[in-house]
């Protein structure tokens, strides 16, 4: 675990004297409402770089959690918003699933975050995709990992990989750090994230 924590520290911070585009940031507001057994409805509202224009995602749907076996699952539907290369503002409909799987063993965690973007445009679609697995850091502080987010789309896929450290700063929020390789046509990448649980 301390390995792990040292890694992410060497890797990331140590990738600061390389060419990387400024920092990212990525607010996550998350809700759900168990309604009968398990079963209830579940929402996402997620700013992306808003200090550049960025972009808005909005998604509900329904959720499936299972306490007994540590494990849920989110369906949900929304739009994403946000101005396109031509500086005009676009709106695109999507579909979300995200999937905690039960925990491998007793110190790691995953979970995945698959959309489908555009939905009219079947062939010209984008799909995203987005994988993590933690080491929980002692103490409830944390977590400590490897991520890969990519989008695939029309023309060059977006692909990245790299660490992330997560602290837990209270019950219902968290912040994130994570820097990204990318391909060279991309530059990598700094990403700071807030997750707060309504």
């Amino acid at each position: 675990m301390i390995l792990l924590t040292v890694l992410f520290l060497l890797l990331g911070f140590g990738s600061l004297t390389q060419a990387a585009e400024s920092p990212h940031t990525k607010i996550l507001l998350h809700g759900h409402q168990e309604v009968k057994k398990g079963l209830g409805t579940a929402g996402w509202l997620i700013l992306a770089d808003v200090q550049n224009g960025g972009k808005a995602l909005s998604v509900a749907g329904l959720r499936y959690n299972s306490p007994a076996k540590h494990w849920w699952i989110e369906v949900m539907g929304g739009a994403v918003v946000g101005k396109n290369a031509l500086g005009v503002t676009d709106k695109m409909w999507l579909i979300d699933i995200r999937f905690s799987p039960p925990p491998l063993g007793k110190h790691f965690t995953h979970w995945t975050n698959v959309e489908w973007v555009d939905l009219p445009k079947l062939s010209a679609g984008r799909y995203y995709l987005y994988y993590q697995v933690d080491v929980n850091l002692p103490l409830g502080l944390g977590k400590v990992g490897l991520e890969t987010e990519n989008t695939f789309k029309p023309g060059k896929d977006s692909l990245s990989f790299g660490p992330h450290l997560v602290l837990a700063v209270s019950k219902n929020m968290k912040i994130a750090t994570a820097y990204q390789w990318h391909r060279k046509f991309e530059g990598n990448q700094w990403w700071f994230r807030t997750v707060i649980d309504l």
